[in-house]
């Protein structure tokens, strides 16, 4: 059993795991497609990721911060769901990866923007864990 710091401390190391696995795959593929409409679609990719990932990650604080005792099993710094959404995104982004059809671009600038989307909501993670005293207070009754 894990105290709720503690489990947020797990969110942020998987976030940023996750976030650099992904970004370092994009960056390795982008070398010969380093050119501005790449920048262009790889700020299409993120923008969207990074709101989405930002909300999850706060629906996820907040959850963790209102949990009835202070100690919980280590695995519930995510929910069912959101395990299996990883399980999917995971699944997906092996068979792209493996699809001779996918051209290297597009794993170039998607992993790009996807791993940096997951690497800053990871950091948001570590934000709240320096702060997080304050941060869970505030958090304790505040709605998903």
């Amino acid at each position: 059993m894990v105290s709720r710091r503690a489990l947020i401390g797990i969110s942020a190391l998987v976030w940023l795991w996750a976030g650099y696995n992904v970004l370092r795959i994009g960056v390795a593929a982008y070398g010969p497609f380093v050119e501005p409409a790449t920048f262009a679609l790889t700020a299409a990719v993120f923008a969207p990721f990074f709101v989405m990932f930002q909300k999850l990650a706060r629906e996820n604080r907040v959850r963790i911060s209102n949990m009835p005792t202070e100690k919980n099993n280590p695995f519930t710094f995510f929910t069912v769901r959101s395990y299996v959404i990883i399980a999917l995104m995971m699944t997906l982004g092996l068979v792209l990866r493996g699809i001779p059809a996918v051209p290297r671009f597009f794993i170039a600038f998607f992993y790009v923007g996807l791993g940096s989307a997951l690497f800053l909501a990871g950091a948001s993670y570590v934000l709240y864990l320096v702060r997080f005293d304050r941060y869970a207070e505030a958090d304790t009754h505040a709605a998903c």
